[in-house]
């Protein structure tokens, strides 16, 4: 069984971000058709798979949470960027 290619999903993500979509339900809104095409199960749930790549985009650094300021895309050096 092959990984699926999350990298136009990922960067979707990090566009939605950059464009001022800073909550989850923002960034759920803009992204559920492209999700779907991820949901492997009828149980699987497009939101569930925008998390997913939410944290594994905050455990590469290029995304972080602020519970204040919510979703922000971070630089290299961990400093957000938005």
């Amino acid at each position: 069984m092959s990984t699926p290619d999350y990298s136009l999903l990922d960067a979707e993500i990090v566009c939605e971000i950059g464009r001022g979509n800073r909550t989850f339900n923002g960034l759920q809104a803009k992204l559920e058709d492209s999700a779907k095409a991820f949901c492997k199960t009828p149980k699987d749930e497009p939101f569930r798979v925008i998390d997913r790549r939410l944290q594994a985009l905050r455990k590469k650094g290029k995304v972080g949470f602020d519970s204040k300021l919510g979703w922000r895309m971070r630089a290299a050096d961990g400093s957000y960027i938005s």
